[in-house]
This record gives C-alpha cells, structure tokens and sequence, in this order.
C-alpha cells in the first residue's frame, strides 16, 4: 500500500512537473524569437528564401500546436519572381496527451490561401525539379519494422489554387477555389471527403466541381477505397450556355 502511494506521489509529481514546463514554454518560449533560424535552415536544405511574413503562435494544451501567419518559398532561378508556394495562415500540432504515451496524433491541419506554381519553362525545365534531387540520404533498412503511421484529426484547405503553366506547349491550367474537408485520417479507417473546386483549361472550358464520398486508404498494403462518391460538374466556357451544362456522376 505503501509503495502504491509513493508511486502516486512520483507519477503525481512528474505530471505537474510537465504541466510546469509546458506552462513555461507558454510564457517564455517565444517561437518569433527562431524565425530567423527557421528561415536559414530552409535555406540551407533548399537553396530557395523561405519569407515568415505573418506572427508564428505556440499553444500546449491539448495540443502542441504551431500557428504560421503569411509565408512563402523563393521560385528557383529562370522562373521570375513570383514565389514558389506562398500560404496565407497554417496550423497544425501532435496532441499532447497521446504524445506523452509515445503515439503521435497530429490535430486538426489547416491550411487557408494556399497558391502553387507549377511551371515547366521553354527549355523543358520544372521549377519543382530541384527540391527533388536525392540528398543522398539513407533508406529504410530491409527487414525492419515500418514505423508506425500518425493519425491526423482532420485536414482542411480553404480558398487554395494552383497553376500549372508549360511554357513549351503555350498551355495553362488553374485550379482555384479550392477547398478540402476530411474527417479523421488514420490508415485503413474510413473517413469523411469533401471537395469543391474550379479547374480553367484556359482559355477554352472551365469546370465547377463538387465532390462527397467515404474514403479509406490503406497506406501499408497500398490499397484505397473510394466508396459511395457522389460528384457533380458544370462545365462553362466557349461554345457552352452562358449558365453552363450540369453534369452529375
């Protein structure tokens, strides 16, 4: 009985020294204070300006959680000067209980005016090319256990876009308006799937599409469902009424 009540008093205690620390890092830990490091070491790993315009917030409870006001990653070189990618506010974080079990569950993703440039120039060359170059780094080793996959709360994008322009073929197509739902994401589970979005093959069609269905996506078999999807499409543009032509799948 004894030792059950020392146990206590020890468990007791290092739950509130944890508390202390996380409480601590509220107060004292200032996360604008490593902008400037976060900034060089983009740097260095990509060799393109990362640009933290907006405040970095820091929340603890119950989830440790990192809020990203404006930012943006250089375009490389030949491609002009608009960014790369830019976003106008992110958020996401493990949850904090799970965490101190050894888990990682990351809460709810968001992501709001997301802008994307794909771009493929006269001389066949991508300016997503560099970020994939293989840095040499170790792969997993055969025979080892795969690590275990996080889960996520929910993911949401709101009012993202992206572009993609082959300078080569003189073709453009967007991809604007677009917004994502989910429910909770964790691998082999079914969950909730949300989309709607305008696709522009400019300068000729343009397509309004909303989409709802249960997913489920089983990342070690590589096996995905898409069950009961319901889609619906209006497409508009040259040579269509000017209300467009409903199409439903």
């Amino acid at each position: 009985m004894r030792a059950l009540k020392i146990a206590g008093f020890v468990v007791g205690g290092l739950i509130a020294l944890i508390v202390v620390a996380l409480v601590a890092i509220l107060i004292f830990v200032d996360p604008n204070d490593y902008r400037d490091d976060i900034e060089q070491l983009v740097e260095k790993e990509t060799g393109r300006d990362l640009t933290l315009a907006g405040d970095l917030e820091l929340s603890v409870f119950p989830w440790i959680a990192l809020k990203i006001g404006g930012a943006s990653l250089g375009e490389a070189p030949g491609f002009g000067d608009e960014p790369f990618v830019a976003i106008q506010e992110a958020r996401v974080g493990p949850r904090l209980l799970p965490l101190l079990r050894g888990k990682i569950e990351v809460g709810h993703v968001r992501l709001v005016g997301a802008r994307i440039r794909l771009i493929t120039d006269e001389q066949g060359r991508d300016n997503w090319a560099d970020l994939g170059e293989d840095d040499g780094a170790a792969a997993e080793q055969p025979g080892e256990p795969p690590s275990e996959l996080p889960t996520v709360a929910g993911l949401a994008i709101e009012d993202a876009a992206v572009t993609i322009e082959n300078r080569q073929e003189r073709t453009k197509q967007v991809i604007r308006d677009f917004n994502l739902k989910t429910g909770r994401l964790a691998s082999g589970e079914p969950f909730d799937f949300e989309t709607d979005f305008i696709f522009d093959q400019e300068p000729s069609m343009s397509l309004a599409v909303r989409m709802t269905a249960a997913v489920t996506a089983d990342l070690e078999r590589n096996a995905h469902q898409l069950a009961e999807p319901k889609i619906d499409i209006t497409i508009s543009g040259q040579g269509y009424p000017a209300e467009g032509i409903p199409v439903e799948i």
